[in-house]
């Protein structure tokens, strides 16, 4: 993968493997703030926001993400700089426990953990 628009489509490749996957991002009726993703399976479903491994929340998507991350619904999924990794964030910036290998997506493995 080269850049964001390909490692998040591959991502949202794999979670409909496992689940299904909403898109909501520049869609007309979305509110500022509101993550990238809603994610159905059986092993978790919540709202997940996609960043580079550079790319910072905004204030609207902080706000909302505490919200979320008080129902338990709500990951930051961050790319590595080669697109190879992906460490699971808390809203506020946070490591979860354990990184995952994405260059080949392991997108149960990542419900696993978020569950």
């Amino acid at each position: 993968m080269k850049n964001e628009t390909q490692w998040k489509a591959a991502l949202r490749r794999e979670l409909d493997m496992v689940g299904v996957s909403l898109s909501l991002h520049g869609h007309g009726m979305q509110a500022p703030g509101w993550p990238d993703l809603f994610v159905g399976s059986k092993l978790w479903s919540g709202w997940v926001e996609l960043k580079a491994h550079d790319g910072e929340l905004s204030t609207a998507q902080r706000i909302v993400g505490r919200k979320l991350t008080a129902l338990g619904i709500f990951v930051v999924a961050r790319a590595s700089p080669d697109w190879k990794t992906m460490l699971l964030e808390t809203v506020e910036g946070d490591k979860m426990p354990e990184s995952m290998a994405c260059g080949i997506l392991d997108a149960r493995r990542m419900l696993e953990l978020m569950a």
